[in-house]
């Protein structure tokens, strides 16, 4: 949390705490028609106008100096119980009223079990004060209510911490599914873009002698291709890039003949809307990936309807049932997405059965 983050957290702390000095009311009433002396109440007048300020401050300023959290709320509670105490000769009983405030400071700051142990002390230093000096018939009742707020703010700080927990899982779940799916954009990429890059300066070495002028054209497309990749990964990685199917369907049709492979694709892209297309898009380029690494086919065809997407080849199959991380990850994000992806033999029963990659929405 930055430190704007946190002043302001703190100033909305402030305002929320400094809602309920409206029940300080009972005390100033109290002061007003004392039968203390003028010089008590002029102290205690004082006492409780520090008490306000000073309880806004502890918000804002919840460590003073180098004191930590139970240090601060220490000395907090012990500065502010000190004026507390000066209030007793003029407001008598009804000093009982400032305690809810001083236990909300340890117990909303304190972690368990403080929290309940070090709420009780200001409470029970009032308390003592007022039987050692003053002891009111009717202070038998207000002694029980005295402890009522703090039976009523442990719960709330219960529930407060675990909303806080709740929160926090929450961050840590999206930002670990944030990381996963950047880590699969990254891989398809980098695995469709490598796979193309191989194929191709493999076919430029071979044509450095007896055709340089194609080389030179393919070393080219190897330059391109490594600048574009990197531009897509830069934008992967920052979100803000989504593959294109249209783009994505001619850089396959590209990779597909580079590595010597008839391509069949559809002559129309069908309409289909943005979040489908971007995860076609995605699909085909890892299936296309797949084919041109390990198929070892000659011929490859791509169909797409508005809800399916379907990669055909003529290949030797798939080697085992073993998938790799590609395959699993298109299998996530359909997933996730609320389709299916379904891999089987082309041509089931043959020498070379080919794969067949259908993803469904």
């Amino acid at each position: 949390m930055t430190q704007t983050q946190l002043q302001t957290n703190r100033r909305a702390d402030m305002v929320f705490g400094g809602v309920w000095l409206v029940f300080l009311v009972s005390p100033i009433f109290a002061l007003v028609g004392s039968d203390a002396s003028l010089a008590w109440r002029v102290v205690g007048g004082l006492a409780t106008a520090l008490f306000i300020v000073g309880f806004l401050l502890s918000h804002l300023h919840p460590t003073p100096g180098r004191l930590g959290t139970f240090g601060g709320a220490t000395a907090w509670t012990a500065f502010l119980t000190g004026l507390v105490v000066m209030t007793i000769p003029a407001v008598g009983p009804y000093a009982m009223t400032f305690v809810p405030f001083l236990m909300a400071i340890l117990v909303f700051r304190l972690p368990p079990p403080w929290d309940l142990v070090s709420a009780v002390v200001p409470a029970l230093v009032v308390i003592g004060l007022l039987l050692l000096f003053s002891a009111p018939p009717h202070l038998n009742w207000q002694i029980p209510i005295a402890f009522v707020p703090l039976v009523m703010m442990l719960p709330l700080r219960r529930v407060s911490d675990a909303m806080e927990r709740q929160a926090s899982l929450r961050e840590e779940l999206a930002l670990s599914q944030q990381r996963e799916r950047v880590g699969r954009d990254v891989h398809d990429i980098l695995g469709h873009s490598l796979t193309v890059i191989a194929v191709k300066t493999d076919l430029a070495r071979k044509l450095v002698d007896r055709d340089p002028e194609r080389a030179r054209t393919e070393l080219d497309d190897v330059l391109e291709l490594t600048r574009s990749s990197l531009g897509e990964v830069r934008a992967t990685v920052t979100q803000l890039q989504t593959p294109n199917l249209p783009s994505q369907l001619a850089a396959a049709e590209t990779a597909l003949g580079a590595a010597g492979i008839r391509v069949e694709r559809p002559n129309r892209i069908p309409e289909i809307d943005d979040a489908p297309s971007q995860l076609f898009a995605w699909c085909l380029r890892e299936a296309v990936t797949n084919v041109v690494r390990h198929s070892q086919a000659t011929w490859c065809s791509i169909a797409m309807s508005e809800t399916t997407l379907s990669v055909t080849d003529d290949g030797v199959g798939r080697a085992g049932e073993k998938e790799g991380a590609g395959l699993r990850g298109m299998r996530q994000r359909v997933l996730d997405a609320g389709g299916k992806v379904t891999v089987s033999d082309a041509r089931p029963g043959t020498s070379r059965p080919g794969t067949r990659v259908e993803v469904t929405l």
